[in-house]
This record gives C-alpha cells, structure tokens and sequence, in this order.
C-alpha cells in the first residue's frame, strides 16, 4: 500500500486580517484529483490593478496551518512580508523552503477574506510530481479558521456556514501540538491527539508505539519531500472518539510519529460539517451507528511526474514486493512511454491507475537505461 500524505506544519503567527463573511450560502465545487485530494476553485485579488481577480486551483487543507501559493502566482496578488518567519515542514518532517507573504484578498465561493498569510514555495516543482495537473495552492487554517462548513461529498460540493445535522455524531475538537485541529482518539486504554487532515489521502493512522503484537501489512507514505515513512496496517477491532467508535477499522501504524492523523477516508465517507467557530466537528453515523469510513481499495501507484526536461516523463517511484508492478517487472527508475493504447498526452497517473485496476491484461512499455522494454500485466 502506497499513498500520498500532504501536510504542511508553519510557525503559528499572529492571526490575519479578516473581512465579515457574507450571508449567501452558494454551494463551492470540489474536485477530487487522481490523489482522492480536494480541489476548490480560489479568487485572489490583484493588488496591481483594483477590481482585477483571477481564480487559482488549491487543495481544501486542514492540516496545513497556512495557506500556502506556489512561486508561478504573480506577485500582483500579495505583499511580501519578510518580518513574519514561515517554517514549513511535511509529513515526514523534513523542511520546504518557504517566504511568507500576505494575501490581498481571498474569495472561495460567497466567502471573502482579506490580509490572509499565506507561504509561497515552489509547490507545483513539490506537489507536481503526484499530479497531473499542479495545483496553484492550498486553502490551509489561515484561511479556515473563524469558519465553519458543511463538507457534502457526493454532491461534491462544499457549502459555507453548513449547519450541524442530525442524526449524527459532534466530537469537540482540541488542537494539536502542531496548532491544528485534532481528536483525541483512543485504543486499547491509550490516547492519542489525531490531527483532523483532509489533506491526507489516508483514514486513520496512528504512532506505531500503539500498534499491536502481531504482524501485519506493510505500508510506505510519502510526504511532498520524497522521503517515505515506513508504516504497518492492522484491522482493529474498536477505535473510540467523542464517546463514539470506529469498528474493525484499518489502521496504518506509522514509524517515527507521535501524534494520529484522520485523513480522507473518514472526512470523505459521508457529509461532516467542520465548525472551527465553536470548535466542533460533526460526522454522519453508518447504518449500524457507528462513526463513517470509506473501505474503497487503494488504486493509487507510485508512479511520480518529472518535468526537469522539456516533456513530462512518468517515472517508476516504488515497486512493492508482490505488486502488480513487481509481477510485471517493473524496476524503480524505468520510464513509462505506454501503458496499454495510452500514450502521450493521453498518458497520465489518472489513466494508468484506472487502467491497472482495472485487472484487464496489458502492456506497459518503458525505457530502462537507454533501451525499450516491454512488460505485462496479466489478469488475475
């Protein structure tokens, strides 16, 4: 199991300039990308010339204490701020270069904010490599804070100012040592703040100093730096939140972590309403009572963009053993030039992915140190 973890912890700074949220409730569009990742559309005000706006793709984020703009934004859209230090870090803990900045003004749908800090990196050069199309951004806490929405992903929309529903489930959030939001979450008569991350394409991952005795599937995440965790997935029988529980529940077990984390497979089960007003978070139940989560097979591959040269490669990242990707020979490092009757620009993660899971046999063609080589994918 191979997946994609975005999450950016920055220095807490002082909180940004907000203007008052209008009334109107229109419904934003989400998008999911090949990741599973949240894709909202976001209107950023030119500071160079009044009334002039563009829209910008970013990931809906709450484990991202920022908002954070790639390097291609034009700098007519924010002040440079070098006094307020921003220190970004992924998943794995290693550290992004970063200048802090601050937004002019920031629309999503029929909420406008004004002055918000934001983190301006290379992130297309980062978060590229994991998609097809880049996105410009990510709609993080200095943003989403003084919030609340209601999260309806089979309509795949978002609407501001959702209301709590019922039947359902409202746990209290707490923050995290990291300053985002959180639940307690409990096992086994242990307790762990989980930070509360839909920007994390996982469900319920835990430090491994709680996993059980016994053996069981291995994992590798991968934060936006490239570097891997090495992780473990257990069926667990019972995980408890707000008086509420998860049963028999996967849960990757993660090396190196301290704190939990509650990714897209809960958040996109069901409706939830995130209320970072009075600090709650309400998640629709399952028919048997119990709190949501998706169960939907992982088809994500490792296979990452390199756009250093002139055309965009798709390069082998990591061959699980046992894999598809084993058993057809591929090796890290090979090329993909096709993939069945796709190439060129009909050749993207998206497409292979489908393809792959799919189960249908085929062929791959790759180039391995100079020299074509064909591979097959047999059906199973």
């Amino acid at each position: 199991m191979s997946r994609l973890l975005l999450l950016f912890l920055l220095s807490t700074l002082p909180t940004s300039l907000m203007a008052e949220p209008r009334k109107f409730v229109r419904p934003v569009s989400i998008v999911l990308d090949e990741n599973g990742l949240p894709i909202v559309s976001v209107t950023l005000h030119s500071l160079k010339t009044p009334g002039t706006s563009r829209a910008f793709r970013f990931i809906l984020d709450t484990g991202a204490d920022w908002c954070v703009v790639d390097k291609s934004v034009p700098s007519e859209f924010f002040w440079d701020d070098p006094h307020t230090e921003s220190t970004a870090r992924d998943i794995a803990d290693q550290a992004l270069p970063t200048e802090s900045v601050l937004l002019k003004r920031v629309e999503v749908g029929d909420l406008t904010r004004d002055g918000i800090y934001a983190a301006r990196m290379d992130l297309q050069a980062q978060m590229g490599r994991f998609q097809d199309q880049p996105v410009d951004g990510i709609l993080g806490m200095t943003f989403l804070r003084g919030t609340r929405f209601l999260l309806e992903p089979n309509e795949h929309r978002l609407i501001w100012w959702g209301y709590h529903f019922s039947p359902g489930a409202t746990l209290p959030l707490s923050t995290s040592p990291g300053s985002l939001p959180s639940l307690p979450i409990r096992m086994g008569g242990q307790t762990v703040e989980a930070e509360v991350d839909t920007g994390s394409t996982g469900g319920l991952d835990l430090p491994a100093a709680l996993r059980p005795t016994r053996t069981g599937g291995k994992t590798v995440s991968q934060g936006v730096s490239g570097v891997a965790i090495a992780g473990e997935i257990q069926a667990i029988s019972i995980i408890e939140a707000g008086g509420f529980t998860w049963r028999h529940a996967p849960v990757d077990f993660q090396e190196g972590t301290k704190l939990g984390r509650i990714g897209l497979d809960v958040w996109l089960a069901s409706k939830v309403c995130f209320d970072f007003v009075t600090r709650h978070v309400t998640l629709t139940l399952d028919k048997a009572g119990n709190l949501p989560l998706r169960r939907e097979p992982n088809r994500r591959l490792p296979l990452l963009w390199d756009r250093s040269g002139t055309v965009p490669q798709l390069v082998v990242a990591l061959v699980k053993p046992g894999s598809p990707m084993e058993k057809a020979g591929c090796r890290v490092g090979d090329v993909l030039l096709q993939a069945g009757n796709l190439k060129g620009r009909a050749l993207t993660r998206r497409a292979v992915q489908d393809l792959v899971a799919s189960g249908s046999r085929h062929g791959w063609i790759v180039l391995r140190s100079g020299k074509e080589v064909p591979l097959t994918f047999h059906a199973p």
